[in-house]
């Protein structure tokens, strides 16, 4: 009969904490993000960049070009049509009123502009690289996903990594110590799970991190800032978590060895008296 602990919880089979196989996959898992983000500081966030910054300085073309080009853009009329919007997917066709050819065109969202159109309405669609990156009608502009200063860009790209990094590294540590400690044999100590929670913290706070930084439109720096700030508050917590814990455990062996000493000075007294 296996005796637990007062403080230890049973634990769902499918966490990551349950069992050897269990613990295994995660693992697994931890190290692909961890790659992920050497891959991301490596390739991810250098060619985000380097796409933002040519298609900040490419200028307005004097005509449009005969082919697809990156060191300048141009705007073309369109015929907007098959408008699409929703929770997850938001596109129009587009079809270019000189030449015919049509392009589907994906959004991130249905607003500001996108959700106002009708199929048939005419809209000027900005062009960069061969691609269009943003349409304008009725004094607003909405851009696509195809715009590399929109959505993914290269703050997108940092927090993403710093999270994948910090949180697999964290995780990955949790885990390989449950191995360790022999998972099919025993339950996950507190301070685990604690921790292990940490790291998914660690992960989260970097897409805030990068959502702020999206926001602030200040570039790169903020990201690690508010990446550290927010990690700093959640190692705290885990910290102060951590410690109650162990508070709230020690007690039972103080109150065992003071009943000891307790009817040990009770029985040294008392011999004495006899004597």
């Amino acid at each position: 009969m296996e005796i637990r602990g007062p403080f230890v919880k049973p634990v769902d089979q499918r966490h990551p904490l349950s069992s050897s196989a269990s613990a295994i996959v995660w693992l697994a898992l931890c190290v692909a993000a961890v790659a992920g983000a050497v891959w991301t500081f490596v390739v991810g966030v250098p060619d985000q960049m380097a796409e933002e910054r040519a298609f900040r300085s490419a200028a307005v073309c004097a005509e449009p070009p005969a082919e697809a080009r990156t060191d300048c853009r141009w705007d073309r009329d369109f015929v907007i049509s098959g408008i699409r919007t929703g929770s997850k997917r938001n596109e129009a066709v587009l079809t270019d009123a000189v030449t015919g050819a049509r392009h589907t065109r994906v959004f991130h969202a249905d607003g500001p502009l996108l959700g106002k159109l009708r199929d048939g309405e005419s809209v000027t669609g900005t062009v960069w690289g061969g691609a269009v990156v943003e349409i304008a009608a009725r004094g607003a502009t909405q851009a696509t996903v195809m715009k590399p200063t929109e959505g993914s860009t290269s703050s997108t790209l940092l927090g993403g990594g710093i999270g994948l990094g910090a949180g697999g590294l964290l995780a990955g540590s949790v885990l390989v110590r449950r191995l360790r400690q022999g998972a099919d044999k025993r339950e996950p100590t507190k301070p685990m799970s604690y921790v292990l929670r940490l790291a998914v913290g660690l992960g989260l706070s970097g897409v805030v991190a990068s959502l702020a930084a999206d926001a602030l439109h200040a570039g790169l720096w903020p990201v690690p800032v508010i990446w550290a700030a927010l990690a700093t508050v959640l190692t705290a917590l885990t910290v102060w978590a951590v410690r109650r814990h162990a508070a709230r455990t020690a007690p039972v062996a103080r109150t065992g060895t003071y009943r000891m000493t307790t009817g040990h000075a009770h029985a040294s007294s008392t011999a004495s008296s006899s004597r």
